[in-house]
C-alpha cells in the first residue's frame, strides 16, 4: 500500500513524497517537485534527493500514534478483531489521514469523514462530554460514537495524558478543527487527567505555570531546596517549556552558573548562594514576578535577614510575596510590614484524619545515661533505621563515635561536610546501607 505524504502549511498543500510500507519493510522517495522547491524537512537524516530512502523517515515516524494515540487506535479496531501490532505502518497513517496534530497529512485516508457544519453550535466542544468519553476509553467502555469523536479531536496524539486539539475563537468558544470555517483565534491543545493523576493535578500544574512567569523560591537549607526543586520538577514534567534550576552552597558554582545563564523560569535557592550568583552577574532578578520564602522563620532566624531583604529589594517588578512559616517571629513580621500590603493570612489547622500515625514518647534521662538509653531503645524496639538529632555539631560527632564503638552502623551528618558528602550519606541512608543507627 502506497501512502502520499503531504505538507499542509497555512492551508497550502505540498506533495512531499511516496511511502511504501508494510510489516516487512519500507521505502520512501521525495516527489520531484518537492525536491525542486528546496524545502528541507529533515536535512540530517533524510535530506532532499531524488533517490529512494530505505526505512520510514523520522519525520513520518514522528506522526505515528503512540501512548494515548495507540490506545484509541486499538479501541477503534477492536470491533474488527484486529491486533494493533498486526497493523502495517501504511494502515496506521491512513487512519490518521488529515487529523494529525502536526503539519503532515496522509493519503489515502480511512479516518472518519468530517461532516461540514453550517452552524457554529455543532462545532462547539463540550469538555464535560469529552472527559466522559476519555474515562470510557480508559475503562474500555467507549461507544463507536465516542471513539470517533475523540479521534477527530485528538488526531491520535500520543503522550502520557489524553489530549484534544481545538481552536479558540475570539469570543472564547472552543471550536472543533475540521471543515468548519476557522474562527479568528488560536489553536490550542487541551490535556485531561489520566487514571493515575491526583484530583488536584490540574490545579497544581496551573499554579506552576503561574510561577513560571519568573519566580524565586528561597529555602534555609540545601536539602530543603533540593526537595522543593524535585517536587516542582515532578509537577512540571508535562510542561517542557518550564525550566527549574536549584542553586545552593557546597556545590560547584560553574555548573549552576551555566544552568542559570541557559535560562529558566523558576529558581530554588538558599539565600547565600543566590547572593553569590548575583555578585558574579550570573543571575538578574529585577524582572522576577513572584518570590516565596519557605520556612521563613527558620531562614530569617539563621541570619539571612539582610540577604533576604536585599534580594527582595532587587526585584523591581515583583507582583507577589508569599511566606510559609510554622511560627510568626519578629523577623517574619518585619518582612511582612516592609513588603506585604493588604496581605491575606492563611492558617492551616491540623486535620486528625490526615495527620501521620506517629507514636510519640518522652523519656527523661541524664547525660551519663543518655548513650545507654539511646542504644537500648534502638535494640529493644528493633528499629532498622534511626535518626538522632543533636543540638550541636560537637555532640553529633561524639554520639556517632560512641555508637560506632558499640558496633552500630552509624554515620554523621552536619553542616561542616561538603555537599557531595552530605548527598552520599543521605543516599546511603535512603538505600538502607546505614543499617541500625544514623546521627
Amino acid at each position: 500500500m502506497r501512502t502520499r505524504v503531504l505538507l499542509n502549511l497555512e492551508g497550502k498543500h505540498r506533495f512531499v513524497g511516496l511511502l511504501s510500507a508494510d510489516r516487512i519493510g519500507a521505502l520512501f522517495q521525495y516527489a520531484p517537485e518537492f525536491v525542486a522547491e528546496g524545502l528541507e524537512v529533515s536535512p540530517l537524516s533524510c535530506p532532499l534527493r531524488a533517490s529512494v530512502f530505505r526505512g520510514i523517515p523520522g519525520f513520518v515516524s514522528d506522526s505515528l500514534p503512540d501512548g494515548r494515540g495507540n490506545l484509541l487506535l486499538s479501541r477503534r479496531h477492536a470491533c474488527e478483531d484486529r491486533r494493533l501490532a498486526e497493523m502495517a505502518v501504511s494502515e496506521r497513517l491512513a487512519g490518521i489521514g488529515n487529523q494529525g496534530v502536526g503539519a503532515l497529512e496522509f493519503e489515502p485516508e480511512t479516518s472518519n469523514p468530517k461532516e461540514s457544519c453550517r452552524h457554529d453550535s455543532c462545532n462547539t466542544i463540550d469538555l464535560d462530554a469529552v472527559a466522559d468519553g476519555i474515562r470510557a476509553v480508559q475503562a474500555d467502555e467507549a461507544t463507536d460514537t465516542e471513539l470517533d469523536e475523540l479521534i477527530r479531536l485528538s488526531g491520535y496524539a500520543g503522550g502520557a495524558r489524553p489530549k484534544i486539539v481545538c481552536l479558540v475563537s475570539d469570543d472564547k468558544r472552543l471550536v472543533k478543527p475540521g471543515n468548519a470555517p476557522r474562527p479568528n483565534g488560536a489553536p490550542w491543545i487541551i490535556k485531561f487527567s489520566n487514571l493515575t493523576d491526583p484530583e488536584d493535578s490540574g490545579a497544581l500544574e496551573y499554579a506552576v505555570s503561574l510561577l513560571a512567569k519568573s519566580a524565586v523560591i528561597l529555602s534555609p537549607t540545601r536539602e530543603l531546596a533540593q526537595q522543593i526543586a524535585q517536587d516542582l520538577q515532578n509537577l512540571a514534567q508535562f510542561l517542557p517549556d518550564i525550566k527549574i534550576v536549584c542553586v545552593y552552597g557546597g556545590a560547584g558554582m560553574d555548573k549552576q552558573q551555566r544552568q542559570l545563564k541557559a535560562g529558566c523560569q523558576i529558581v530554588v535557592a538558599t539565600p547565600g548562594r543566590l547572593m553569590d550568583h548575583y555578585r558574579h552577574h550570573a543571575i538578574d532578578v529585577s524582572d522576577v514576578k513572584t518570590v516565596v520564602l519557605d520556612e521563613a522563620d527558620e531562614m530569617l532566624n539563621m541570619g539571612f535577614y539582610k540577604d533576604v531583604k536585599y534580594i527582595i529589594d532587587l526585584m523591581k517588578h515583583r507582583e507577589s510575596l508569599s511566606m510559609f512559616s510554622a511560627t510568626i517571629s519578629r523577623e517574619v513580621l518585619d518582612i511582612g510590614w516592609l513588603y506585604q500590603h493588604n496581605a491575606a493570612e492563611v492558617s492551616v489547622q491540623p486535620v486528625e484524619d490526615s495527620s501521620p500515625k506517629i507514636a510519640q514518647y518522652k523519656l527523661l534521662t541524664t547525660g551519663r545515661d543518655k548513650l545507654a538509653d539511646a542504644a537500648q531503645i534502638i535494640i529493644d524496639e528493633g528499629y532498622k533505621r534511626v535518626m538522632i538529632f543533636c543540638n550541636t555539631k560537637y555532640n553529633t560527632g561524639m554520639l556517632a563515635n560512641q555508637l560506632a564503638r558499640l558496633n552500630f552502623n552509624v554515620d554523621c551528618l552536619h553542616g561542616d561536610l561538603s555537599q557531595a558528602e552530605r548527598n552520599r550519606i543521605m543516599t546511603r541512608f535512603k538505600a538502607g546501607e546505614i543499617g541500625r543507627a544514623h546521627v
